[in-house]
C-alpha cells in the first residue's frame, strides 16, 4: 500500500475474474484499531481486464 498521494492511498491486487469479493478499511491511530462501519465493501471482479476503485472511509 503507497501513502505517496495522501491524503490518497493506492493498492494493486490481482484476484482472479468474475469473482465476487468484500472487503471492509481499518484504522490503527495511537494503537487503537477502528473498523470502518458495516455493511463490508463488496464488488464482482471483470471477466477481463482490469478496474480501479476509488473509496470513501465510512
Amino acid at each position: 500500500m503507497s501513502s505517496a498521494a495522501y491524503p490518497y492511498w493506492k493498492l494493486t491486487v490481482n484476484l482472479p475474474a468474475s469473482t465476487a469479493i468484500q472487503y471492509k478499511y481499518i484504522r490503527i491511530y495511537n494503537g487503537v484499531t477502528t473498523w470502518e462501519s458495516d455493511p463490508n465493501m463488496s464488488y464482482t471482479t471483470p471477466a477481463s481486464g482490469s478496474i480501479t476503485l476509488n473509496d470513501t472511509w465510512r
